[in-house]
């Protein structure tokens, strides 16, 4: 989750922009948390369905990825 790491993937793709990035994660700890340590839009991807913090700052979330299509 660090935004370090982040940053670093970010400044390595041509044209990148934040503001047109969703980031599409299964892992609160790792993929949801440096999205939000990032600035960036966030997809969680919980195909269980499963109960979480709802203190994470999650823009979209899923249980199947075709879901991705209505997004």
């Amino acid at each position: 989750p660090s935004k370090a790491f982040f940053d670093y993937v970010f400044s390595h793709i041509k044209d990148f922009d934040k503001n047109s990035t969703l980031l599409i994660g299964d892992s609160l700890s790792s993929d949801v948390t440096g999205g939000m340590n990032s600035g960036i839009d966030i997809c969680y991807f919980n195909p269980n369905k499963t109960a979480y913090d709802k203190s994470y700052k999650i823009n979209y979330e899923i249980s199947s990825l075709t879901e991705l299509l209505e997004i």
